[in-house]
Order: structure tokens, then sequence, then C-alpha cells
């Protein structure tokens, strides 16, 4: 949605919220059958006010989280200080 990631590269109202994007791709991640991600579409010269980035940055860390949850049966390397 273009109110919440103004920065890609064809910006469309109605799609997934930020939310429901991270929470399908941390169950997606959780399985264990990712072997690599891309974030593709992210335009810096469209992102006003780094929104869309952000929205990017918070992706990664669920995906990166994701990944520790599934290799080490933990919650997250962030609570358990370990990051």
């Amino acid at each position: 949605d273009p109110a919440i990631a103004p920065g890609v590269g064809s910006p469309l109202s109605g799609g997934l919220s930020t939310q429901q994007l991270i929470d399908a791709v941390s169950r997606i991640v959780e399985c264990r059958k990712v072997i690599g991600i891309d974030i593709v579409e992210l335009n810096v010269e469209r992102d006003m006010r780094y929104m869309t980035s952000a929205e990017a940055f918070r992706l990664l860390v669920a995906i990166l989280v994701g990944a520790w949850k599934a290799k080490t049966g933990r919650i997250s390397p962030i609570t358990e200080g370990k990051w």
C-alpha cells in the first residue's frame, strides 16, 4: 500500500499490510525450507522519509529471527541477549 510503502516500483493499494507479510514470511522461514532471500522493488528515489526502507528492514529482521528460531529452537536472539 503506498500509504505504508511508497518507495516501490509499482505502488498499488489494497495489498498485504507489513504485519501480514511479516507473519506469513516468518512462518515460511520457521519451516526451515528457505535457502535464500531477496528483497526487491525497493526504490529509494520514491521512498518518502525512508518509510519503505524501514518496513523492508522490519521484514529482514523478522526473517533473521525466524531463521534463528528454526535453527536453535529458541524464541529470539534479541530477547535472549545474543545480539
